[in-house]
């Protein structure tokens, strides 16, 4: 009986040395587990970014500004009033550019309008240094038309603004692919650093 206890008293001791043993060796690697922090977690990619310009509303903003200008112009020819007219004539020539406004092309706004502005000028200058007269009391030589002139003006001026009108919608298209390439370039992502610590990691391309 004694013999008994003796070795399994034996045995205990033995199993106990492994395990500690075991615990010395696995030590050094839990340690460096550890003190090594996990790397950052990698980027999601960003939603996708919500259409904020609407293709629509950039050109109807085009379509009812020039309607309503070249509406004033007419109003103030016909009450004889100077005021509308000189309202109108303006809002009639940037307002075929206002749907590239909305949308943040300052720039084609700015030299479409410009166009515009020439035409219209061509055209009152035609029209203005003309002189006509009719019947007998016209002496020989002294009517002359400069309509060719009226008329270049004025199919410059209606040109520009019907291509400001078809690509007002595309415009707005346009300004947002640019918002969502800018968007796509910032990425935003949670990273779990040392011990545990939560934060954000702000990367992209620029």
């Amino acid at each position: 009986m004694l013999k008994n206890d003796v070795r399994a008293s034996a045995v205990g001791v033995g199993l106990a040395r492994a395990v500690i043993v075991a615990l010395l060796l696995l030590a050094p690697a839990v340690s460096r587990a550890q003190a090594t922090p996990p790397g950052p977690t990698p980027p999601s990619p960003p939603p996708e970014l919500v259409s904020h310009k609407s293709p629509p509303l950039a050109g109807g903003l085009a379509v009812v500004t020039t309607v309503v200008g070249w509406g004033l112009v007419a109003a103030g020819v016909a009450d004889d009033s100077a005021g509308a007219v000189l309202v109108g004539v303006p809002l009639a020539a940037i307002g075929p550019s206002v749907g590239h406004v909305y949308a943040g092309e300052y720039r084609h706004a700015l030299i479409t309008t410009s166009l515009r502005v020439a035409g219209l000028a061509l055209a009152y200058y035609g029209v203005a240094s003309s002189t006509l007269c009719f019947g007998d009391s016209c002496p020989d030589g002294a009517g002359h038309s400069n309509a060719g002139l009226s008329l270049l003006g004025v199919g410059i001026a209606a040109g520009v603004g019907l291509y400001d009108w078809i690509d007002a919608p595309s415009a707005a298209r346009r300004a947002n692919r640019r918002a969502d390439a800018a968007w796509r370039s910032v990425f935003v992502s949670p990273t779990v650093g040392a011990q545990g610590r939560v934060g954000l990691s702000l990367s992209g391309t620029f």
